[in-house]
């Protein structure tokens, strides 16, 4: 309930200060159906393919945790687990690291940190950096990056990578034109990437795409596209009713679960 409430909360000032900022920023300014169905489905959801992508996401988060080798680190875990699994309904994402490309207003990004995420890198082109700024200011365990998709943005990407060490990485509405597929799951690529040195120590990252299908010829690109570079977890309509957004649920809205990128791979 209170994470519920607290990303009520923050969608409505965000939908506000994105409207009035619409005209300047473009479609980064507007809070689109599939960042509040994402949110919702990370979040609050308790269908089976929601609690599903919360354990794969989880399970990356917990893999990279050190194991207890003496008999009070591990009362000392145990406890914590105890805890941990008391309080998991109200942070479900609780440990886990985080980048949200194409942040825009900031709700989804708001609503991870308030999730349970430890940390949380928005990031969104330099236009929209003082938007989100100004509706992510004071939100705890997150930062604000610029970065533009494109291989010739590889550096910054990686860089990002690097520093936040992800186990989500999580886009909403990427696209609109298909020229701009491309470049997007590029950058989606090397967000995910994990060296070959150290795929046998931890588990994939997870990726999350959702988008409403608007073009059919964007959306076929972009689904395209997503099956040759990773491996396909899930691809599903998210059609569920949303308390307190059933006016927005719609079939048309639909979310690819991704993982490991297919070779070759793109670590310099």
């Amino acid at each position: 309930v209170e994470v519920v409430q607290k990303i009520n909360d923050v969608g409505e000032s965000h939908n506000r200060e994105g409207e009035q900022d619409k005209g300047s920023i473009g479609v980064g300014a507007v809070l689109w159906e599939a960042a509040i169905m994402t949110m919702c489905h990370l979040l609050t959801s308790e269908t089976e393919a929601s609690t599903h992508l919360r354990e794969l996401i989880t399970t990356r988060a917990n893999a990279k945790q050190k194991i207890p080798t003496t008999k009070k680190a591990s009362r000392k875990a145990n406890a914590s687990k105890r805890t941990t699994t008391a309080s998991a309904k109200a942070t479900p994402l609780r440990g886990v690291r985080a980048v949200e490309l194409g942040t825009g207003t900031g709700l989804l990004a708001s609503a991870l940190a308030a999730g349970g995420c430890v940390d949380v890198v928005a990031t969104d082109l330099e236009r929209v950096v003082p938007l989100m700024k100004e509706n992510l200011s004071g939100v705890e365990a997150l930062r604000v990056e610029a970065l533009p998709w494109g291989c010739e943005h590889d550096e910054n990407t990686r860089a990002i990578r690097d520093q936040a060490q992800p186990d989500l990485v999580v886009v909403t509405d990427p696209v609109y034109q298909p020229h701009f597929v491309t470049p997007f799951v590029h950058t989606m690529r090397v967000m995910m990437e994990i060296a070959d040195e150290d795929r046998d120590q931890q588990p994939p990252r997870v990726g999350v795409v959702c988008y409403e299908m608007r073009d059919p010829e964007v959306a076929t690109r972009l689904e395209r596209e997503l099956r040759d570079a990773f491996e396909c977890v899930d691809e599903h309509s998210v059609c569920e009713a949303v308390e307190g957004y059933e006016e927005l649920s719609t079939d048309h809205v639909r979310m690819f679960v991704l993982r490991q990128p297919r070779f070759p791979s793109l670590i310099d």
